[in-house]
């Protein structure tokens, strides 16, 4: 998988600029990547629950429970973006019903005693990121990159729109790969669709 410095010149590549060899080197693309590459990373994380993202912990109660709820949880010190919780022990297929909660301050709040969260993590090893993500991600980068590097507001809009059509190609490529492991699974569609 690339290094963060090859994530950047794929980046730079998108824009006609020459590539870099270092973060650290001192020219105006290398110390507007530094700014903008973890913002971008973090962004494009967040924008798609990506698999080699998704990470799943049991919460830690707090004593403190909120006004408005019976239970706060601490959120991971690495979560991005919660995808959804479920009671403890509780299986994702036996659980239909989502748990009603809310993230606010660092906190998971919700009327359930023990829980668990599935979530978009922080990931920064860029050996775990994916082709679909790095694609995706150098697009984003490319965009924000656009304008100090380039001066170029159309750039910065053309790459941001294709960043864009790349989610949406990630959203739909997810959910042809759900419904084909759905239909794989004879008991999990019969559960799921009420056939046979």
């Amino acid at each position: 998988m690339p290094s963060k410095v090859e994530i950047v010149n794929i980046a730079l590549a998108r824009l006609g600029e020459s590539p870099i060899q270092s973060l650290d080197e001192g020219t105006v693309p290398a110390n507007m990547a530094k700014v903008f590459y973890d913002p971008a990373r973090r962004s494009a994380l967040r924008d798609f629950p990506w698999n080699f993202a998704l990470a799943t912990r049991r919460l830690a109660r707090l004593s403190e429970a909120p006004s408005d709820f019976l239970f706060a949880f601490s959120l991971p010190a690495d979560c991005l973006k919660s995808v959804r919780l479920r009671r403890e022990g509780v299986s994702d297929f036996v659980n239909t019903q989502q748990l009603r909660y809310v993230v606010r301050g660092g906190q998971v709040l919700t009327n359930e005693e023990a829980v668990t969260l599935e979530y978009v993590a922080d990931v920064q090893d860029t050996s775990l990121f994916d082709d679909k993500f790095i694609e995706a991600m150098t697009y984003k980068l490319a965009s924000e990159l656009a304008m100090p590097v380039k001066g170029s507001v159309e750039l910065m809009a053309n790459y941001a729109n294709i960043y864009s059509a790349k989610m949406t190609q990630a959203a739909a490529l997810s959910a042809g790969e759900e419904e084909e492991s759905l239909s794989d699974n004879p008991y999990l569609e019969a559960r799921l669709y009420g056939n046979g």
